[in-house]
């Protein structure tokens, strides 16, 4: 009798000069929930997000320490994934995390490329926090119905979300929401409250709402 392979899921981590600044707590919960799921993962490196380097809050992680295959950022790559999830990415919360800068997240042009053709091509993307601006900053512009996401309850990062024509919801801890036209799952994550609990159930939320949108 043959089983099935468990399917892909990329997760997208973002890069400075080499090291992951990816939030390490929601990276380590997505792994089991996507275990828990049956869902295989695929580490997508590097997502280089221009970051200064004394905005970094949290000791970057070597990739010994990644589970699942480990792949280069490359447009092919989304042949061979069924959904992307993108964890929160970590800044300086006295500058960025309050939503002070007028756009704080930046994409770079390969990011972009990567996350509009995964969106065209109909794959399901998941994103957490200060991620939820980076995919609202590379896609926005190539929807057709605005994107309905959460940031959790931040007023000054809701705004800058809403400067790319997008539609912002308040949450409260572990709640996501679900955009079923454009195929997005999106959660506060630790960028909405800083503990192992919230954002365990974000995170819990985060992949059962991606599994389903993969399913269906």
């Amino acid at each position: 009798m043959k089983t099935s392979k468990p399917k892909k899921v990329g997760i997208l981590l973002p890069d400075t000069k080499g090291d992951i600044q990816a939030d390490i707590w929601e990276v380590v919960l997505l792994y089991y929930f996507l275990e828990r799921s049956k869902l295989y993962a695929v580490n997508i490196l590097p997502a280089v997000i221009p970051l200064p380097e004394e905005e970094a809050i949290s000791p970057p992680f070597n990739t010994t320490y990644l589970m699942g295959d480990i792949v280069d950022l490359d447009r092919e790559i989304g042949k061979g994934i069924e959904g992307l999830v993108i964890p929160g990415i970590v800044y300086d919360t006295k500058s960025e995390l309050d939503g002070s800068s007028p756009n704080p997240v930046l994409v770079n042009n390969e990011v972009r490329r990567f996350l509009r053709e995964m969106y065209r091509r109909k794959k399901p993307i998941a994103a957490s926090g200060l991620a939820v601006e980076l995919l609202a900053a590379a896609i926005s512009d190539i929807t057709e119905v605005p994107l309905t996401v959460t940031v959790g309850n931040n007023p000054k990062t809701e705004r800058s979300i809403e400067s790319y024509n997008c539609i912002t919801v308040n949450t409260r801890k572990g709640e996501v929401i679900i955009d079923e036209t454009n195929r997005l799952i999106t959660t506060a994550g630790h960028f909405g409250e800083r503990k192992i609990g919230a954002v365990y159930t974000c995170m819990e939320n985060l992949i059962a709402g991606l599994k389903t949108s993969i399913n269906n």
